[in-house]
């Protein structure tokens, strides 16, 4: 098990300060671009049944990344 190719990771409180930062960054992304589309298309996304489930995943899809491309 020694000559594993994964690296050994400890999740510390860097590591769940990276993942609060990652989810906020992405989540911070879909309102602004939601924001966006508000202004120049006139249109609510928001109310769209996709939009919460886009919304998440994209806040989830960050914070996994920042975990583990920044760490």
């Amino acid at each position: 098990m020694e000559n594993s190719r994964y690296p050994k990771f400890t999740f510390t409180w860097l590591g769940a300060v990276t993942l609060v930062v990652g989810l906020f960054v992405g989540t911070m992304a879909v309102s602004l671009f939601s924001t966006f589309w508000k202004v120049v298309f006139k249109e609510n996304l928001e109310l769209k049944d996709w939009f919460l489930m886009v919304a998440n995943s994209v806040g989830f899809l960050t914070a996994i990344a920042f975990l583990t491309f920044l760490l």
